[in-house]
């Protein structure tokens, strides 16, 4: 993390201010080190140029086997496609240009977005509760208004009111209290400030009874994440030539997905490789995490009404519901 950042950053159980102690620096950056609370005297980790506010043993750990394992396929400088562009914008609707604005991107995993946010000119603070962090510092890190840490969104470590715009795009349904998460992510925003969310939608019971998904996934989620991703990459590329088939039928998507191949095909710059490459990361995407709780557009509404938000918008898109609104 860069010097300049160390005013920003606040205890995350008492909002306290954070001395750097036992640092190691090189330039402006600093690498190792801690950081100490002045007001309850708890220390934060600084590994790697990371500053650390929970542990490695957090329930969004497979998220980080994920993108230590994917840390490069879903970035559009690397894939060729602009599907983490165009998700970006259409689901924001923020400007091209943000300079001298604050971003919160809560749940960065890799760096996907981050890579596109960075180039709005705004300063933006990607946190992620996983050690997915690490790929996308690999990436980021090096950049003047890039600040990334690791931290849970329910435990932010900044002053309230702090940030112009806030971002969380593939989180909530995967914390365990996803309005808990997404107050604190209104909590972080200035007046007038801009949230964008989304959550999964979740399917009325008889849909629910026909997706594999919800049937596998108690069973999935308890088994360790390097084991379930060599059943998952075999099982791929076992049923990648019928899935290829499949695709082309009428309704050759939601078979494929209900057979539990998350497949691309429709990205048609995607090399073969490159296909099958996403869709095991996707599929295990859709297994791994431990929770997974989808809610409907009623209740998102009615927790828009209990926060502190107004020009309220709420549709359905790329993750099922999305939220844009204003905190008041």
């Amino acid at each position: 993390m860069k010097t300049g950042f160390l005013d920003l950053l606040k205890c995350p159980s008492c909002l306290g201010a954070l001395k750097l102690e036992s640092s190691k620096s090189v330039g402006l950056e600093i690498l190792e080190g801690h950081l100490l609370c002045n007001i309850c005297n708890k220390r934060y980790p600084i590994t790697r140029g990371i500053p650390r506010f929970v542990g490695a043993e957090h329930y969004s750990k497979t998220f980080g086997f994920e993108w230590q394992k994917h840390s490069e396929t879903q970035y559009d400088s690397i894939s060729g496609q602009n599907a983490s562009e165009k998700r970006l914008f259409r689901e924001t609707k923020w400007p091209r240009v943000m300079k001298g604005e604050w971003i919160l991107e809560a749940g960065c995993g890799g760096g996907r977005f981050t890579e596109h946010l960075l180039k709005t000119g705004a300063t933006v603070v990607s946190l992620d509760a996983s050690i997915a962090v690490d790929e996308n510092f690999k990436h980021h890190g090096e950049k003047d208004n890039s600040l990334i840490i690791q931290a849970d969104i329910t435990k932010l470590s900044f002053e309230e009111g702090t940030f112009d715009r806030a971002l969380c795009i593939g989180v909530l349904q995967h914390t365990p209290d996803p309005f808990k998460s997404l107050a604190a992510l209104v909590t972080s925003l200035k007046p007038g400030g801009s949230m964008v969310a989304d959550i999964y939608d979740k399917p009325p019971i008889y849909r629910r009874m026909f997706n594999t998904r919800y049937w596998i996934r108690p069973l999935t989620k308890r088994l360790p994440p390097a084991m379930l991703y060599k059943l998952v990459s075999w099982y791929i590329s076992l049923m990648w030539p019928l899935a290829k088939f499949i695709h082309n039928l009428p309704f050759g998507v939601k078979i494929n997905h209900k057979l539990l191949i998350a497949e691309h095909f429709s990205y048609k710059n995607l090399s073969g490789e490159m296909q099958k490459e996403w869709a095991v990361l996707d599929t295990f995407d859709w297994l791994s995490p431990w929770y997974e709780l989808p809610q409907t557009k009623e209740t998102v509404m009615g927790w828009c009404q209990n926060l502190p938000l107004k020009d309220v918008d709420i549709t359905y898109g790329y993750g099922g519901i999305e939220m844009r609104a204003t905190r008041i």
